[in-house]
């Protein structure tokens, strides 16, 4: 099998209790697992699907239960290997072992035989793109026996509990894109509400995929990606275990092929590209905004909302965002964002989920990109986020250890603002455009 069958690498992010693909690993960062998937020997010489085999793969029956998707994910044409690592998106090499873990959505680890040593899977190197994620927190309070020493027997007190949340965030590297070796899609995934873990895990096992089966990839992009998003939607709408009424996700996808980007975005998780000003003789830094949050403060977005029987709640506090209602007292449901993959009890309300497309051509002074989730963005500015990766690589950090860097200032952002009561899940993708072709192919 050809270095360029192994063209799907998925990283699955976070410490999760169910509908995670995870592997415990520790660190600064919280536990994520890198999820590297074998594809099958293609008909065609340069792996393209036609579109009668697409529309064969849209009929395929979808899940009904958590058992089943999990059946599906291990029963594929395509072998799914986990492969643990201690640190995160890096290069990784099994020559000798044919032994894989596996574990897909919280069951047991076990060994499986998947591909003969010669083999290995590999990423993108780590001096080029690298990615964190770290579980949010979230706090209650409890009334407990107060067992204090000079306390009255039986009296009771209020105690702040603290406890870990599941990682509902999400994302994937894949490379080569469409077995080309000059192309990369880049993503994250948010998910939110009651099973949003499942909804983001949804998304990022299909959306990449698909995109790659579409026939219209290369000559229709963004109408490819509408079909792709609209399609997925309502799969999510039929699965009852992810509870689609009150879940969902945001997606953040940047292509690039060569020196062309592509921005696929739904929801407020954001691209940022970091470029240099050549009118600065110092060579300073700025910050571009590749996506535009979609959140309900936007005019479009809330127009929208309004004209389809939405209503919208102003902030309560600096910091916060709009929120998107079922009622007008603002009681029922309530989403911070204006697009979404599921969140289907609101869609009669303006909540919808269209991709927007953009693009851009690179230019010698772009640097770098970062693809983050709003556990990033809630508290930082971009040019915040950008100044704080250009300060990595000013110390002679790869791209790995600046978005690390990028990480531990998001969370001490939240400590300085909630305390240790409350942080959203943080997750982060930088990636390093100075020669990242020739470095990329250079390391498989």
């Amino acid at each position: 099998m050809a270095w360029h069958q192994l063209r799907k690498s998925l990283l699955a992010f976070g410490k999760s209790q169910h509908g995670a693909l995870v592997v415990a690993a520790g660190g600064t960062t919280g536990s994520f697992a890198v999820l590297v998937t074998c594809c099958e020997e293609a008909e065609t010489k340069n792996h393209r699907r036609s579109a009668s085999s697409l529309d064969g793969y849209k009929k395929q029956e979808l899940p009904t239960s958590v058992e089943q998707l999990k059946e599906k994910l291990a029963s594929s044409t395509t072998n799914k290997l986990l492969t643990q690592r201690s640190t995160e998106i890096n290069y990784v090499a099994e020559k000798e072992s044919q032994s894989f873990l596996v574990r897909l959505f919280g069951s047991k680890t076990t060994k499986k035989r998947l591909l003969p040593p010669r083999q290995t899977s590999f990423l993108m190197p780590p001096e080029k793109v690298g990615s964190y994620s770290y579980h949010g927190q979230d706090s209650h309070q409890r009334h407990v026996t107060d067992d204090s020493k000079h306390a009255a027997p039986g009296k009771k007190k209020w105690v702040t509990v603290v406890y870990e949340k599941i990682n509902q965030d999400r994302g994937n590297v894949t490379f080569p894109f469409y077995d080309d070796k000059r192309s990369a899609l880049f993503a994250t995934f948010d998910g939110h509400g009651s099973k949003g873990e499942l909804v983001a895990e949804y998304c990022m096992q299909t959306i990449p995929e698909r995109l790659q089966q579409h026939p219209e990839l290369k000559t229709n992009l963004e109408k490819a990606v509408h079909e792709i998003f609209l399609k997925v939607d309502k799969e999510i709408r039929s699965m009852a275990f992810m509870e689609p009424m009150h879940s969902g996700s945001t997606a953040c996808l940047v292509l690039i092929r060569g020196q062309q980007l592509s921005m696929i975005n739904v929801g407020d998780s954001r691209a940022v590209l970091g470029t240099r000003n050549n009118k600065d003789d110092d060579g300073t830094i700025s910050a571009v905004d590749l996506t535009i949050d979609q959140v309900a403060s936007n005019r479009d977005e809330r127009k929208r909302i309004l004209e389809r029987g939405g209503y919208i709640s102003e902030p309560k506090e600096a910091g916060m965002a709009h929120r998107v209602w079922l009622d007008p007292q603002c009681t029922r449901i309530g989403l911070g964002i204006s697009r979404s993959l599921g969140d289907h009890a609101l869609k009669h309300s303006g909540i919808i989920p269209d991709p927007v497309v953009t693009d851009r051509t690179l230019t010698p002074n772009d640097e770098f990109i970062i693809i983050a989730s709003d556990g990033v963005w809630c508290l930082m500015e971009s040019i915040e986020a950008v100044n704080i990766v250009q300060d990595g690589f000013n110390k002679g950090m790869g791209a790995s250890e600046a978005c690390l860097e990028l990480i531990e200032a998001s969370k001490k952002r939240w400590n300085d603002s909630e305390g240790n009561t409350y942080r959203d899940d943080i997750t982060a993708i930088v990636i390093r455009l100075d020669d990242l072709w020739n470095d990329a192919n250079n390391a498989v």
